[in-house]
């Protein structure tokens, strides 16, 4: 089988499509060797490492402005792909928009339907081009994957998918933190002093983007000061439209007790994880929930809010906030940040939860849907 699939997002480091790409592709390439993978890339700046090549992986790479060549694949639906990669029977986006295609079957990956749910919040293509043109893009593809059931009933409700081209299939874990190397006490000592850490800190990891609900957790946070747990906030994550007057509106005991990293590289992020007292994820929705099992399978206790698919993927390993009430966000983290017992609980609790998410059974239940769709 011939498989394209659209390896844009994965140029860039820091988000969860290109997590999401990245590790699907080294999935798929090492599972179905038989298959050849092309990874599509584009961009004016940024080129596909020379590493991503291999036996059965092709780099289709092409110095291409990524918002012109988006303009005319989402707008007017040229040119086809396999003008850039040759014949495929597979063109896979990862994105609720189609790779437009001559004759392979086209396949779209829908994370979360939130910015039909509160387009006032989102920016850039998502706005432009997601927002009105999303739902003809649902109707027109072969199948629509998602990472969880939430999401495929958002996807037949807000995107008015056909139920029955929507298949459900769970996200993974990087074996990085599955298996992470032996902790090295000078490298941990190193970040916590570059960082100005302290001995106890909550962890946040993402985009500051709106609904990542980081309003609630400062505010949140200055009531955790103000009740005498000397604990500090990290936020660790690129900077999204909107976030500077989220920061503005802050209460200043929470600004002095917040140490705000840009994106962290994974090698850091792996003892950012094992050292947090928590990972809190307060989300007004998630479609998966990367950061959250990633901190379980490291052995961190993880707060989370009740929303979208989280309590569909964290089970019973998290502890539990509703994202409209900075107050339980406070009880939850207090409970960790004083109770060692309850702590090292939910600690032991996420490594099982996240075992449960390998990257080798995405491919699998990938890989089916593709065959289905070329047999038929």
């Amino acid at each position: 089988m011939r498989i394209c699939l659209d390896y844009r997002s994965a140029l860039r480091t820091g988000t969860g499509v290109g997590t999401y790409v990245r590790n699907l592709l080294a999935a798929l390439a090492y599972a179905y060797p038989d298959d050849t993978v092309t990874a599509f890339c584009a961009s004016w700046r940024d080129r596909a490492p020379n590493s991503l090549a291999s036996a059965n992986v092709v780099v289709a790479d092409r110095r291409i402005p990524v918002r012109a060549l988006d303009r005319l694949w989402h707008r007017w639906n040229w040119p086809p792909v396999e003008h850039f990669v040759g014949q495929q029977d597979i063109a896979h986006s990862p994105y609720p928009m189609l790779l437009p295609a001559r004759s392979a079957r086209q396949v779209i990956s829908v994370h979360d339907c939130f910015f039909l749910r509160a387009p006032e919040t989102v920016y850039g293509t998502v706005l432009r081009d997601y927002v009105p043109l999303a739902r003809d893009a649902a109707r027109r593809a072969d199948a629509i994957l998602v990472p969880s059931e939430s999401t495929a009933a958002e996807a037949t409700e807000l995107l008015e998918a056909d139920r029955g081209k929507v298949h459900v299939i769970p996200l993974g874990v990087d074996p990085l933190f599955l298996d992470p190397p032996k902790r090295d006490e000078m490298v941990a000592r190193k970040l916590r002093e570059q960082y100005d850490l302290g001995p106890d800190y909550l962890l946040f990891v993402g985009r500051r983007e709106a609904r990542k609900n980081l309003g609630a957790l400062l505010e949140a946070m200055a009531e955790i000061v103000a009740g005498g747990d000397d604990a500090i906030l990290v936020i660790a994550g690129p900077e999204a439209p909107g976030w500077e007057d989220i920061w503005a509106a802050a209460p200043e005991p929470a600004r002095q007790r917040t140490r705000l990293l840009p994106h962290v590289p994974i090698e850091e992020l792996v003892y950012l994880y094992a050292g947090a007292s928590a990972l809190v994820m307060p989300s007004v929705w998630e479609g998966f929930g990367f950061p959250a099992l990633e901190a379980m399978a490291m052995g961190t206790p993880v707060v989370a809010s009740r929303a979208g698919s989280l309590p569909e993927v964290l089970g019973d390993a998290a502890l539990w906030a509703d994202p409209d009430d900075p107050g339980t966000l406070v009880d939850a983290c207090r409970l960790l940040l004083r109770d060692r017992a309850i702590a090292l609980d939910y600690g032991q609790r996420g490594p099982a939860q996240a075992r449960l998410y390998p990257w080798e059974k995405t491919a699998e239940l990938t890989h089916s849907v593709y065959q289905q769709l070329v047999t038929r």
